[in-house]
């Protein structure tokens, strides 16, 4: 779950992709809920940080949601690609 301090609430699912511009500044965390943690669970996540140009360093901080079903999908032989970020092999992200 998704939290920050300019009011996002959102849940991640698999696959899903959180996209945060920090700019000013922005508070934030990742938890997992109280139900999931109560049962056996496997989390995987990976967080990657994009630094900004300079020049955009200051801007308003904002966050985006992307559920999976609406990220580029394609296969190059026998391995599927989900692009996020970006054109890669042809493909481009949102």
């Amino acid at each position: 779950m998704h939290r920050d301090s300019i009011g996002s609430a959102q849940a991640i699912m698999p696959g899903d992709v959180n996209w945060m511009t920090a700019g000013r500044g922005i508070t934030h965390s990742e938890r997992t809920t109280e139900a999931r943690r109560s049962k056996p669970h496997v989390a995987h996540g990976l967080q990657t940080w994009v630094a900004l140009p300079q020049e955009f360093e200051q801007i308003e901080p904002e966050f985006h949601h992307y559920q999976s079903s609406v990220l580029p999908e394609f296969q190059i032989d026998d391995v599927t690609l989900k692009l996020v970020a970006g054109k890669a092999f042809g493909p481009s992200s949102l």
